[in-house]
């Protein structure tokens, strides 16, 4: 069985001496922990501190991600293809976390020229201006940008998702009365086992509990076994 939010709060709970829901904490109360900490994480991850900030421009500095991050985040990486209309390519919709690359649908192997102010002028140029071959982008705002010639017709995005938000569900078992983590309407985040782990951790820390990341694991490795 995959490791999942509902042995990420038997983890916590283990360590704290609580029983198996954490009467102290309710669905919703660890629905906010576990998000909380895991965008800390998907953060930290890529160094970026504030990258939850509302209405913050979509974060484009893929050039910093290592081959051990990019391993990590695998499981939130996507390619998308975005059509161009009138010129634009709007990523609104899209569930951005970090944006790795935008690259020309037609054209194997070339990447787009990125305009900044100080390039503006290759725009009017006869001699150097963007074409078919030698497309180029520019920033229109957070989430969009302008393509040139405006005649493409798509471009392909390559980005890392932002992980779920948690939805913690327990129901009540029939036979023990007990709570018990309902996979079913739970929402899990994404995560590795590793890295859910590492949330465990980073929760214990909130709460005020101290313990090296190896011992963590170790009790992970003992609920795993004990399912």
């Amino acid at each position: 069985m995959a490791f999942n939010n509902g042995n990420v709060i038997s983890l916590v709970n283990t360590i704290r001496n609580k029983d198996l829901s954490g009467g102290d904490f309710t669905d919703l109360e660890w629905s906010s922990i576990l998000t909380s900490n895991s965008q800390k994480l998907f953060a930290s991850l890529l160094g970026i501190p504030n990258l939850y900030q509302l209405n913050a421009p979509i974060e484009r500095r893929g050039a910093n991600v290592s081959r051990k991050i990019d391993e990590i985040l695998r499981p939130f990486y996507k390619r998308e293809i975005v059509n161009v209309v009138g010129g634009v390519a709007d990523f609104a919709t899209k569930d951005i976390g970090y944006l790795l690359g935008i690259v020309p649908s037609s054209i194997s192997g070339r990447m787009f020229i990125e305009l900044q102010p100080d390039r503006m002028e290759l725009l009017g140029s006869s001699v150097v201006a963007p074409t078919a071959k030698d497309p180029a982008i520019e920033w229109r705002d957070g989430s969009s940008v302008l393509v040139y010639p405006s005649t493409m017709t798509s471009i392909v995005l390559y980005y890392y998702e932002f992980p779920e938000d948690a939805v913690v569900v327990h129901t009540t078992n029939s036979t023990t009365l007990l709570p018990v983590y309902d996979t079913a309407s739970s929402t899990e985040m994404g995560w590795d086992k590793n890295e859910l782990v590492t949330i465990a951790y980073m929760c214990l820390r909130d709460l005020g509990i101290n313990m090296e990341r190896s011992e963590i694991v170790s009790y992970a490795d003992n609920i795993v076994k004990n399912e």
